[in-house]
């Protein structure tokens, strides 16, 4: 973008100074990159002496209440504009009509509460900001001239819910922000013109419950709906987002996930930490034959008998701050592809050697973390074979957001526990020794 490089070449020109913070005004003018910035001006309507030849106008932090007809008319060689952080709460239908060439428009920060039909003119506008707004509603068709918009912000505002037809026009939409409203309703066709859209951000509103709401969003590949409070997810809500790649569900209340993964053969990411999941069925993930990251973590599982099966591509896996007590073996064997296995904050006291046998090595495990109120307290003696990995570099503990090695339940120190190469004392087990005696040897693998 010519914007930054522009500042390091500005021209100065001198007006009558309206400068309402001497620490932050700027009244520049770049012939060069053809940029034209007044802000902390506190101009209270946009300014009648900008060149007819600036391509770049930042007009943010002022006190502008108004766009009407007229005003933006010399404006025809802009490509981008920003009111952010003024106090718009009107514009005027035609204000826009003659910045064919502007591409993207942004009003953040401003006093709009209703979107209308205001948009005629911008036939090649690709970025629109409306976040941090009072939005409360979209007229249907309102953004039918903005057939070449690629992504739309509306963050931060009061709607309450997606109307079928408000979307209307937008067929190369590619990414929509509708996070931090307060939308608790999704009319069925709400999306149904969006073809383009991949990326679809939902997260921090007031959906409770989601059913397949999703006709028309056949690009889909990442749904945010994290932190809404949801309980319900009907079986098959996801069934029509085919390419979807990516689904965030963390921050919720949902207790049961029956049913829901059946036709998401490309999902890569699955996020569903800090809910109320206390049982997953046997295979209740073996259609995602191309997921890769699964996060359980926060949830109340005490159970994982068979809920791995199939998950033959998975990288990451993610079970801390759960009831996890004891993990039966075999649980993991169809993990082939793990590399992070992330377990803190439960109630384990050890594990078996060949709990994690069929899991690929080098692999970073995250078994205590020292802010939690009951940590995995671990019967160290037992853990030998886990030290000759962590020595010979087979197993590294994954020490961010505090994690730390294992704790032990004793008191002893992990970092200064002692274990022999062969026949030490604390490889009780047959099955044990033959590890410790195997991971003495030069490592392969």
């Amino acid at each position: 973008m010519c914007f930054s490089a522009a500042l390091m070449c500005v021209h100065m020109f001198q007006v009558e100074s309206a400068c309402t913070d001497q620490n932050y005004c700027r009244n520049q003018y770049d012939p060069n990159n053809k940029v034209f910035i007044r802000i902390h001006w506190g101009l209270t309507q946009v300014p009648t002496d900008i060149p007819t030849e600036a391509q770049w106008v930042n007009l943010e932090n002022n006190a502008i209440t108004s766009l009407p007809t007229g005003l933006l008319n010399n404006l025809t060689q802009c490509t981008w504009l920003s009111f952010k952080f003024n106090h718009i709460s009107m514009i005027e239908q035609g204000v826009f009509d003659f910045l064919s060439n502007l591409e993207d428009l942004n009003l953040r920060g401003n006093r709009i509460f209703k979107i209308d039909r205001v948009w005629s003119g911008l036939n090649n506008l690709k970025v629109l900001n409306l976040g941090s707004n009072q939005i409360t509603l979209v007229e249907p068709g309102a953004f039918d001239p903005l057939t070449n918009l690629e992504k739309l912000y509306f963050d931060v505002n009061n709607m309450s819910s997606i109307e079928r037809g408000s979307m209307r026009g937008l067929h190369n939409l590619n990414t929509i922000y509708f996070r931090w409203n307060q939308i608790s309703q999704i009319s069925q066709g709400a999306f149904e013109s969006l073809n383009s859209l991949e990326v679809l951000h939902l997260s921090s509103n007031k959906i409770h419950s989601i059913g397949p709401l999703w006709k028309g969003l056949n690009s889909l590949k990442v749904l945010y709906l994290f932190s809404n409070g949801m309980t319900l997810v009907e079986e098959g809500a996801f069934d029509s987002l085919t390419v979807l790649e990516t689904l965030h569900l963390g921050g919720n209340q949902i207790s049961s996930i029956s049913g829901l993964w059946r036709f998401l053969p490309r999902l890569k990411i699955l996020n569903l930490h800090s809910n109320k999941i206390s049982h997953v069925e046997a295979g209740a993930f073996a259609a995602l034959q191309n997921l890769q990251e699964l996060s359980l973590s926060f949830n109340r599982l005490s159970n994982l008998d068979g809920v791995f099966e199939g998950l033959n591509t998975l990288t990451k896996l993610s079970l801390g701050s759960n009831l996890l007590s004891d993990i039966r073996e075999g649980t993991f064997n169809s993990l082939f592809s793990l590399m992070e296995f992330r377990l803190e904050n439960n109630s384990l006291a050890t594990l078996t050697p060949d709990l994690l046998i069929n899991l690929p090595r080098p692999l970073d495990i995250s078994p205590s973390n020292q802010f939690s109120a009951e940590p995995n307290s671990w019967n160290c003696s037992s853990l030998c074979w886990l030290k000759h990995e962590e020595q010979h570099g087979t197993v590294r503990f994954l020490l961010d957001n505090n994690n730390l090695p294992p704790r032990c339940a004793n008191g002893e120190d992990w970092s200064s526990l002692q274990c022999g190469a062969q026949g030490n004392a604390n490889c009780e087990t047959m099955l044990t020794l033959f590890c410790c005696s195997f991971m003495a040897l030069p490592s392969i693998l």
